[in-house]
């Protein structure tokens, strides 16, 4: 079935840091991410394929409506011969991804009223993902399962108005708590709607008249982690050696998906002997910084304090590095040019080198941290704790284990690990009613390039704002009211949302916007029966 509609739309943006194409059942080892698109690589069934008796068909052909449409019709897709000015969602997010349908099918195929056939690929993932999302758009509708469970669906075969959106928009879909270590069995399931969707009447149509496709894509991201390659200390010497402590931080360190990245100290050496009567030349293990003694040995070569450190993300990516601070013999002025701390010469007059601040680094490593010995060296022989939710890394001062972090970036989820899995459960109480809300104001997928009524985007924004000063749970009798008010201001929301039907605005738009209000009623209403 294909209909008519005039709208603007602009799905999901999806930023790729690097992309490589899946085929079935081909894992991949280092890809940062993975881009998912309609084509024909995707095996078709007739059934479920998880489900005994589903018919193998082929691999899914590209499709198109006319020449013209969709825009970009690939070259050798299947031309329906439909004239109708459809399949009009934007697939310039989800890159690569074509009209597809069942294989063997052309325009005079019949019949193709309520035709259902499944597009189906296995991934083997060597990791569970940072985030994984899939973008769908269907005539006439589409329902999306991950390992089969449903995760969600586009369009409908009951209702035109539902259909004619399905193919206009993309609707997006988080996919990550479905993805699992090892193999994934991604299936959209297609559907096409009923003769009286089309316009040969009560008989069977061909799919001239009854046109049937699919469209989807996505991206499924893993976490990048740190770069300690080029880091280095700041300061990176230290002058005059007067045995005060300066503080060292660890620069440099890069995080190639932008994520922020948290350093610790994990050890400090350094090439010469602590001074004797003391036990510590510096401090900070298990901090983001360094603190050592500016001194060194008046008849040695310099000192170089050596600070080993590991850099983490907030995704489980670890690097370790380590990074030098000399504190030279001299300043190359022939002779040293620093004085200890009671005003005596310091290397008893012994000249510096020629090269200025250079310092020789050599020999063993002392610890410059509570010891006054060589400590033996760290052996890291497994640092698995045995528990899945843990990032186990060894480094120079023996194993650390982080918790890995189930962060999706979505304010109204609940976020932990169980057993090596990321769960992310919806917010309850008042908080899953405020989420509702805060959806009303932000910019609607379809209402893009539409600009609404002044009073229906005044009515939302302060609805949004009245329910985020609520006190919640801390104060239920305070924030009842509130509540009532906020259900008023959406009654008349909802009437300025169908008067702006008739002003011209667009079906899709106006759809999702009543969508949006539906559901933030019925938040409502819940939360005062509750109570």
């Amino acid at each position: 079935m294909t209909r008519r509609l005039t709208t603007h739309v602009t799905a999901l943006a999806i930023l790729l840091a690097a992309i490589t194409v899946l085929g079935a059942g081909r894992a991949f080892a280092a890809a940062p991410s993975v881009l998912l698109a309609s084509d024909a690589s995707w095996d078709v069934f007739s059934g479920d394929p998880a489900v005994p008796g589903a018919v193998f068909l082929g691999k899914a052909e590209p499709v198109c409506l006319n020449p013209a449409v969709p825009v970009r019709c690939p070259v050798g897709a299947v031309l329906y011969g439909n004239t109708t000015a459809a399949w009009t969602a934007d697939l310039s997010t989800i890159p690569g991804a074509v009209w597809v349908w069942a294989p063997g099918v052309t325009g005079a195929t019949t019949p193709a009223d309520l035709v259902q056939v499944f597009f189906t690929k296995t991934l083997t993932l060597p990791a569970i993902p940072l985030s994984a999302f899939i973008s769908v758009g269907a005539d006439d509708f589409a329902e999306v399962l991950v390992n089969g469970a449903p995760v969600g669906a586009t369009g409908s075969i009951t209702d035109p108005a539902l259909a004619a959106v399905a193919s206009a928009r993309l609707v997006t879909f988080d996919i990550t708590a479905q993805l699992v270590v090892g193999d994934n069995r991604i299936v959209i399931r297609g559907s096409n709607g009923p003769a009286t969707f089309a316009s040969c009447g009560a008989g069977a149509c061909s799919y001239q008249q009854n046109p049937a496709g699919v469209v989807f894509g996505g991206v499924i991201a893993f976490d990048r982690p740190p770069v300690c390659d080029r880091a280095f200390a700041v300061p990176g010497t230290a002058w005059p050696p007067n045995h005060k402590s300066v503080t060292v931080t660890v620069n440099g360190v890069i995080d190639p998906d932008g994520d922020p990245v948290a350093i610790t100290i994990d050890a400090i050496r350094q090439d010469e002997p602590i001074d004797t009567g003391s036990c510590s030349d510096a401090s900070g293990v298990g901090t983001d910084q360094a603190t050592v003694l500016v001194e060194r040995d008046g008849q040695g070569d310099g000192r170089v304090y050596h600070i080993f450190f590991h850099a983490a993300d907030p995704f489980g990516g670890v690097c370790t590095g380590e990074v030098a601070l000399c504190v030279p013999h001299d300043q190359g002025h022939g002779d040293d040019q620093g004085d200890d701390d009671q005003g005596n010469d310091d290397d008893q007059g012994h000249g510096g080198d020629d090269d200025g601040v250079a310092c020789g680094d050599g020999g063993p490593l002392f610890d410059s941290v509570g010891s006054c010995s060589t400590p033996p060296p760290v052996q890291c022989v497994a640092c698995d704790d045995g528990d899945p939710c843990t990032v186990d890394l060894c480094t120079p001062t023996g194993c650390v284990h982080s918790a890995l972090s189930c962060d999706d970036g979505v304010s109204c989820t609940i976020d932990t690990c169980v057993a090596g899995v990321c769960t992310h459960v919806p917010a309850s109480g008042f908080d899953a009613f405020r989420c509702e809300f805060d959806e009303l104001p932000r910019p609607h997928d379809a209402c893009v390039g539409v600009d609404l009524p002044g009073g229906l985007e005044k009515v939302l924004s302060a609805t949004a704002r009245l329910v985020a000063q609520a006190p919640g749970q801390s104060d239920p009798r305070a924030t009842r009211p509130i509540v009532r008010s906020a259900l008023h201001r959406l009654g008349k929301a909802s009437r300025l949302a169908q008067r702006a039907r008739r002003k011209g605005i667009s079906t899709a738009c106006v759809v999702e916007v009543s969508s949006r209000i539906r559901d933030a009623r019925a938040a409502a209403r819940a939360w005062l029966t509750a109570r």
